[in-house]
């Protein structure tokens, strides 16, 4: 065998005695920069991203370009850590409260518009509704054929 192989040679024994030895499980590690919160850990960067998301009212896209992040991070993030995705779901509540606080000033100011909103939005077992009302004609042709518009439908 010649030199030039001989490490690749060396290696893959190396990799064969490994093998054969039994393992002992192990936990698996966890990210270099992960911090640890309350049994569970968030990395340096969803701590970034969630301390920016606070500063960005809960936009997800203006709080990833902040901290230089793209917003498919979050969308993994969510989908694959429980502790990250309670934090998140914690700050947009708290956006909601923000917005339904200053929804609140603007009634209390008189704002028609943030009155009727609220109404039809919060009063909508009182009345308060938009509908849209559609009027159709069907007409029975024969059994079995109704006439829609232009159509005739077998039904």
């Amino acid at each position: 065998m010649s030199k030039k192989w001989q490490p690749v040679k060396e290696a893959q024994e190396k990799v064969q005695e490994k093998a054969k030895k039994p393992q002992k499980h192990q936990e698996p590690k966890k990210p270099q920069n992960a911090v640890e919160e309350e049994g569970n850990s968030l990395t340096k960067n969803q701590i970034k991203f969630l301390d920016s998301l606070k500063e960005n009212l809960g936009i997800v896209s203006k709080a990833a370009h902040a901290c230089g992040l793209h917003r498919n991070n979050h969308v993994n993030w969510y989908k694959s850590s429980k502790k990250y995705q309670e934090e998140f779901d914690s700050i947009k509540e708290d956006c909601i409260d923000y917005v339904e606080n200053a929804l609140m000033g603007k009634i209390d100011e008189g704002d028609t518009a943030s009155i009727i909103f609220y109404l039809k939005t919060q009063a909508k077992k009182r009345g308060y509704v938009e509908r849209s009302e559609v009027e159709t004609r069907v007409d029975v042709v024969k059994p079995g054929v109704i006439k829609w518009g232009d159509k005739e439908l077998q039904i």
